[in-house]
Parts: structure tokens; sequence; C-alpha cells
């Protein structure tokens, strides 16, 4: 199966294991990194596909897509493959004058999907906000994690502690030996990438199961789902207070899936669970957990929006009616291009246009 996306998995592995993956954003924090390749291309925004124009100038309807990884289409959807390219290409094949923007970001969380919507609808001349979102969120309240993605909160904060210590050189002293520790793991990375498709991913995901493996996050469910909708309902709010349709959806997750799973895809549940760790008695406990919050955050989040004169898609049926014939999951939260392809037709149906 790998062999069959191998350019897909290879300029991933440059862009997010390589590269640089962020660059700071006015207010929204961070976007990805503009990235060039055969397949996976990002901006000069920080969004993937064409450069995007502020104004819209052709007078189309613009359609703004919002939310994670899933919806970049990253590792093996490529440009013309991912949740948006095949959403614009349902419109045009209804001859229908739509312009589909890809505002997704990797591992983005509800606030940071929050602040780039927000920000979107005033630098870009919107007119439908598509939301599809939770997958990120309940993973990390699981693993008691409740506001951002470590990674990004790091860089942030390592920023304010270099401006308290520019007066400091033996500080910078120790970022430079940081450093050397850093170039060492990149180059190993490097050296994995050339003898195996995934091998960047897979030597900086051993990494990170060392830490998730530690049986010490303690799940926060209640708290996580009072700042997932408190933000739910800012966002609405925002889309409200500028005239918007807002559709949203939960974000269909392999751990949660009604369908049959092909042989693939039940391998991959057992295999490429990417999230809780490698520790098998840990997984299930996890796994557990995240299907009893999904399913409770699921539920209200379609309350919320349904109740407030906002559009709920029900993303997950559209996976649920797919025969155990069909690969539509890649893994615990992303999907190949004929899953992209069934999202992207209920999406367009659900608009209406």
């Amino acid at each position: 199966m790998e062999s069959k996306y191998e350019q897909e998995l290879l300029d991933f592995d440059r862009y997010w294991y390589l590269g640089h993956r962020f660059i700071y954003h006015p207010f929204s924090g961070y976007v990805n990194a503009p990235f060039k390749s055969d397949t996976l291309n990002i901006n000069s925004h920080g969004f993937r596909g064409a450069e995007y124009k502020y104004k819209n100038v052709t007078n189309r309807t613009r359609v703004g897509v919002f939310g994670p990884s899933g919806v970049v289409g990253i590792p093996i959807a490529n440009d013309g493959t991912n949740l948006t390219a095949c959403l614009q290409r349902a419109f045009d094949a209804a001859s229908v004058s739509v312009e589909v923007m890809n505002f997704a970001v990797i591992s983005a969380r509800i606030g940071h999907e929050a602040n780039i919507l927000a920000k979107a609808l005033i630098d870009y001349d919107i007119d439908i906000v598509v939301h599809v979102s939770g997958f990120n969120d309940t993973t990390a309240y699981v693993l008691g994690s409740l506001w951002e993605y470590s990674d990004t909160a790091a860089i942030q904060d390592s920023g304010f502690v270099r401006n308290r210590n520019l007066g400091k050189p033996l500080f910078f002293a120790g970022e430079f030996l940081r450093s050397l520790k850093r170039a060492n793991k990149l180059r190993e990375a490097r050296r994995c990438f050339r003898e195996r498709i995934r091998g960047a991913e897979k030597f900086f995901r051993a990494q990170r199961h060392k830490t998730i493996d530690q049986p010490v996050f303690v799940p926060v469910p209640e708290i996580g789902t009072r700042v997932y909708l408190s933000y739910l309902n800012l966002i609405k709010s925002a889309c409200e207070y500028a005239g918007k349709p807002y559709y949203y959806s939960f974000q269909p997750s392999l751990f949660t899936t009604g369908k049959t799973l092909s042989t693939y895809e039940a391998v991959a549940a057992q295999e490429q669970n990417m999230v809780f760790g490698s520790n098998r008695e840990l997984q299930e406990k996890r796994i557990f957990d995240y299907r009893a919050l999904h399913e409770d955050l699921r539920q209200k989040t379609r309350d919320l929006i349904s109740g407030s004169g906002h559009s709920y898609i029900d993303l997950e049926a559209v996976f649920d009616a797919e025969g155990q014939e069909e690969d539509v999951f890649y893994d615990e939260s992303h999907y190949f291009p004929y899953g992209n392809g069934l999202l992207a037709q209920k999406i367009a149906n659900s608009l209406g246009m």
C-alpha cells in the first residue's frame, strides 16, 4: 500500500519531519510553513494549495474549509486528492461557481482553529464556513492536555525565555549545545529517510513513544468538553457576527467508525496507531476512553450546532455506509483519496449548491 503513495509519503516526510513545520502568523499564532514539492504544496500564506488572493476578485462564492491535518490532506493525499481539492472538483462537475479555500493547519486544535477562522473571515472575503474538527482535541484530553499542541507551545515559550536571557551569554552556549543535539537527530532521521519509506516519520515517532508510553497522563474529559464547547460557541458567534453560514462536522476517526474495516484498515487500527503510544495495554485503555469521549462530545456538538440555527454535517455516517472492500482510512484520522472524495461529495450536497 505504501509503495502506491511513495512520492506523497516522501514529500510529507521532507516537509514535516525534516523541515520547519510552522511559521508565525499574526493573531492566529502559527500556520503551516510554505513548502513546494511534487505532491504537497503550501502557499506563502501557510495554507495548502495555490496562492490565495485576499479579496474575491472572481465573484465566485468562496467556501473556506477549516480543521486539522485530516483536512490539510496529509500524508498520502496529494494536491489533487485532498478534501478541498475533491470538494472543488465536485462543485466544478456540477457547474457551480465556487472557490474552495483550505485553511486547515496540521495539529490544530479548537482554540487555534477559532483564531484562524476569525482572522480568515476578516482577511479573505469568505462567504461560507465549513469546519471539520474534534479528533486532535479528543485525543489530547485523553492524554491530559487541555489547551494547545505541545510542540508549538514549547516554541512560543522558548521565545520568551530567550528574550529574558538576552544579556546572558551562557544561556546561548546552552542553546548551542541543544542545537548540536538536534542536528545529530536530524542526521539520523535523514539516514532513516533514505533507507525506507516513512523512515523519518518512524524515527521521530519512536522518540515520541518514549514519552507517550509513560502511564502518567491523567485524562481531562469533563474540563476538555467545556473547553471545546466554549470555543465552538465562539466560532459560531464569529460566523453569526460576520453573517456567514456555518457548517460543522465532528471529524471521522478509525477508532470509532461504524464501517466494517477493510483488511488494510484492520491492520492500521492495530499497527499504525500514532496517537496513544506503542504500549498495548495503555493503547487499549486510551482508545476505550477516546471512544467514550468522542461519542459524548460528538453528540454535544451536534446539539449545540443544530440547536442554534447552523448546520451539522454527519461525515461519520458517510464512512459507516461503505463496504469492507473499500479503504477510506489511512490511519486514525487521515484518509485515502477515495475517502476524501466521499466526504467532499457529502459536504457539497449539504451546502445545497
